[in-house]
């Protein structure tokens, strides 16, 4: 998606100079893991309001059939203000999801003539969160909660696998084979969140190395990413 995911690290270049991936251990392990905690979190947090925005457009309790909330936009912005509360304390984390978001309600923008719903009102959000535009745009493109739980941790992993190619942690071939093998990982993860979904009282990131590590960002002297 034309999001500007590929200049953001997800906290990779701000670990990197921080030295957490210096150790005993094989550094592509460390990546690994440190790939692996920043999608688990995403999931449980960041997952839940892409599925509470996608819920607004999708119904899955009726034939899979799109339907639209009534008063979808202040229902939206409302979850959209939620999710910012959470992520404000973060302040690199929460410019790179409202960049991304806003990026993808323009794109979302360019697509609305052939997505329109009857009832859908005739401008949807042009700024927000990553994520609750995520699910907005899964909604309103039919897709079920399952694809569009996937395609949002599929972004998540290949943003910080790209990250971590351009910062030389990893190599550009061995690079695939990496990212699909941390998707199959979170096969688990992702069936579990389709099976029983977080609900917004119960989301939280699970993760804090990677948040403290995102957060550090702003401070360091030379940067490539943007976050």
């Amino acid at each position: 998606l034309p999001t500007g995911g590929f200049a953001h690290s997800g906290g990779i270049e701000a670990a990197m100079q921080l030295g957490l991936f210096r150790s005993a251990m094989d550094e592509q392990e460390l990546v690994r893991r440190f790939i692996l905690a920043a999608a688990r979190s995403t999931l449980r947090l960041q997952g839940a309001f892409a599925l509470a925005a996608h819920d607004m457009v999708y119904n899955t309790g009726s034939g899979d059939q799109r339907r639209v909330v009534p008063d979808l936009i202040d229902h939206w912005d409302a979850l959209d203000a939620r999710l910012h509360a959470h992520l404000v304390a973060n302040a690199v984390a929460c410019r790179a999801s409202t960049q991304q978001g806003t990026a993808l309600s323009r794109v979302l923008a360019y697509w609305l003539p052939s997505l329109l719903l009857e009832g859908l009102p005739p401008k949807l959000p042009r700024a927000g969160h990553m994520a609750t535009v995520f699910g907005l745009a899964g909604g309103l493109m039919g897709l079920p909660r399952g694809v569009m739980l996937q395609a949002l941790v599929h972004c998540t992993v290949r943003d910080a696998t790209s990250a971590a190619v351009r910062l030389n942690l990893l190599g550009p071939l061995a690079a695939v084979g990496f990212q699909a093998s941390v998707m199959r990982e979170l096969l688990a993860d992702l069936s579990a969140a389709q099976a029983a979904p977080p609900g917004l009282e119960a989301a939280a990131g699970c993760a804090p190395l990677v948040e403290c590590a995102h957060a550090a960002h702003d401070l360091l002297e030379a940067r490539l990413f943007v976050t």
